[in-house]
């Protein structure tokens, strides 16, 4: 079986509701709201807050892909985040779909999330993570899961996690084998847990997570590396200059960029000049030098645009939404 994953189209939406619904712990949990779905996520797509993969099986390289699993996640406010915590705990992914649908969403701004970004952290919370039943046990379907949501969010500065609340009591434990802990609102934090806690517990609505301050404290698991790996960004891009490079490093031609982008190729070729000239300034090993003067200027080209990207791939925080530096 061939597996890939993608961000979540509007095309994607309708089927991706199809698989919640066929669900029988995902059904049971969202009861009616779950016709809000479509909607709410058709309105959000685009938002830097709204965090989606939808994963595709073939049976080989020419079969049709299908949809078999998806992931959301959210940037949220401080206020959303404490207030789930106050019990009687709630099922977070139909809150959060009721809560958007009445036009109170708790997801924060574009704007937002560049402020936060750039200052305490921001708050990710996992709305939905469903796989159809026929894949559930599936070893590398999960493992690629885990792949989008790293790669998804890397880079970010990460202050808090809060998990997708698990549907059995087998992913319960991989939650928190992979780094989470259950939040106990007895005493206002997250602990670890005795299986007795957790027998059960998925039966009812609950919090599992962690913060930046209980990574510091914990090693080996991929939870951590959200939180270990942020870097300030060295070339502070603009929106327009990280949504070209965004979609450059998918191996985007650029006439492929302009009409994905919905601009000019000449406004591609000066968006590519402008970075050029601010890598050059900032950090000018990470772009070859002109060896020879033979050389054609496309090739020199190509070899530019590969080198920076090679850098970008390993420093995603160059890509993520940041505040504007105030003089």
């Amino acid at each position: 079986m061939r597996l890939s994953y993608r961000q979540m189209r509007l095309c994607d939406i309708q089927p991706c509701v199809d698989i919640m619904s066929a669900h029988p712990v995902q059904r049971l949990r969202y009861g009616s709201s779950i016709k809000l779905l479509s909607p709410v996520w058709s309105r959000l797509l685009g938002l830097e807050s709204f965090r989606t993969a939808v994963f595709e099986a073939a049976d080989s390289d020419s079969d049709p892909r299908r949809s078999i699993a998806l992931s959301v996640s959210v940037f949220v406010t401080d206020d959303f985040a404490q207030r789930l915590k106050i019990p009687p705990f709630v099922w977070i992914g139909p809150e959060l779909t009721v809560l958007v649908a009445k036009e109170r969403s708790p997801l924060l701004s574009d704007r937002e999330v560049a402020e936060a970004n750039s200052s305490s952290g921001l708050i990710s919370l996992v709305w939905a993570g469903c796989v159809q039943l026929e894949h559930s046990k599936r070893f590398e379907v999960h493992n690629l899961m885990v792949r989008a949501f790293m790669e998804q969010h890397c880079g970010f500065r990460l202050r808090e996690l809060i998990a997708a609340q698990a549907e059995s009591e087998e992913q319960l434990q991989a939650a928190l084998g992979a780094g989470a802990f259950l939040f106990d609102a007895t005493c206002g934090s997250y602990v670890c847990s005795s299986r007795q806690d957790i027998c059960k517990l998925h039966e009812k609505p609950h919090i599992l997570g962690t913060t930046r301050d209980l990574v510091a404290q914990q090693t080996g698991t991929w939870i951590s590396e959200l939180f270990y790996d942020y870097q300030e960004p060295r070339f502070r891009f603009n929106r327009s200059q990280q949504r070209l490079l965004t979609a450059a490093l998918n191996g985007h031609t650029d006439e492929q960029l302009a009409e994905e982008l919905s601009i000019s190729l000449a406004t591609v070729k000066t968006t590519w000049r402008t970075i050029y000239d601010r890598v050059k300034e900032s950090a000018p090993e990470i772009l070859p030098t002109d060896s020879s003067q033979e050389e054609r200027a496309s090739e020199r080209g190509k070899t530019k645009k590969y080198s920076l990207l090679l850098y970008l791939s390993a420093h995603p925080e160059e890509l993520r939404s940041i505040a504007r530096r105030t003089q």
